[in-house]
């Protein structure tokens, strides 16, 4: 179980996988969008946002997070 409170520094050390997960499950989802190349996914924790990139094969291709405020 991951800790509700975490903060920015916290998810960046996490594995890629675990972030994903992470996002999906704690994480609140924002909203969705589409560019050419990928499917952007957004999801919001207390002081950070992470985004999930896609490619069109539905694969998850980057995770960035960035704070918030």
């Amino acid at each position: 179980m991951i800790k509700l409170s975490m903060d920015l520094e916290d998810f960046k050390i996490l594995s890629f996988d675990k972030q994903y997960e992470v996002a999906l499950d704690e994480g609140l989802f924002l909203y969705n969008y589409r560019d050419i190349e990928e499917i952007h996914e957004c999801y919001s924790f207390q002081t950070f946002i992470v985004e999930i990139y896609y490619n069109n094969f539905n694969e998850v291709v980057k995770i960035t997070s960035f704070s918030s405020g």
